[in-house]
């Protein structure tokens, strides 16, 4: 799954995933915004990957990662449902939006990230 055949520069375990990076689903395949108070993130996630755990994570330095779950230090999780619709097989493309307070820290490394299958 970590080939990229199509060449888009976007490994086929990302693509699939989060789906429109690089598929052309919808436009933008995530968006962020940060004021003082809070980090939000918008992405969309594949009902087909939930078995991958996509997830948000952050850092304070990029050594150490901790998982984002609604309540922590005040996050919210939303997940719309189908929120960006269905791809071409039918299959549900959520929108997820995280909202982390940045609690008077000067800055916050976030990403998103999956657990890859062994072959």
């Amino acid at each position: 799954m970590m080939a990229d055949p199509d060449q888009d520069g976007i490994d086929n375990i990302v693509t699939l995933t989060f789906p429109n990076i690089g598929d052309g689903v919808n436009p933008g395949s995530h968006t962020y915004a940060m004021d003082e108070t809070h980090l939000t993130f918008i992405y969309a996630r594949s009902d087909s990957a939930l078995a991958l755990d996509p997830r948000f994570e952050i850092s304070k330095d990029h050594d150490h990662w901790n998982e984002v779950y609604h309540a922590l230090e005040g996050a919210t999780i939303t997940v719309d449902d189908d929120g960006y619709g269905q791809d071409a097989n039918g299959i549900g493309i959520d929108k997820v939006t995280v909202r982390m307070p940045m609690n008077d820290r000067e800055r916050l490394f976030a990403r998103l990230t999956v657990n890859v299958p062994s072959i």
